[in-house]
């Protein structure tokens, strides 16, 4: 993804993320404490970015791998959300590392509670 694809990108899928639908939503999500890793697809660019906001809002906090395809999308995604809430930017760590690194792999599933592939 080049930068102005992946600004339009941004923009796309967070249109229906308005203040007012998020804090309508936000209510809804069952409250979490846990640390969840996320195995992000590189064949759909965003795919999994609401998913991800989801367990944001429900006080999660993500372990998210990218996709060895495309590692611009959710590094980006979570700055700009970091600059918007720093909170809960933070509480999104976002790794690039190949599907065959088995000991990178194995980590990431140790140190979440849970995982979802994208």
């Amino acid at each position: 993804m080049t930068p102005p694809l992946l600004e339009e990108s941004l923009d796309a899928l967070l249109a229906p993320a308005t203040r007012a639908s998020l804090a309508s939503r936000a209510p809804q999500l069952p409250h979490t404490n846990r640390l969840l890793g996320f195995i992000m697809a590189g064949n759909v660019p965003g795919a999994g970015i609401h998913e991800i906001c989801a367990a944001l809002l429900a006080g999660a906090g993500l372990l998210i791998k990218t996709a060895s395809t495309e590692p611009l999308f959710f590094p980006s995604f979570i700055r700009t959300l970091a600059e918007v809430d720093p909170a809960v930017g933070a509480r999104a760590a976002v790794m690039h590392f190949g599907r065959d690194d088995a000991r990178a792999m194995s980590e990431l599933w140790r140190c979440s509670d849970g995982g979802v592939g994208g």
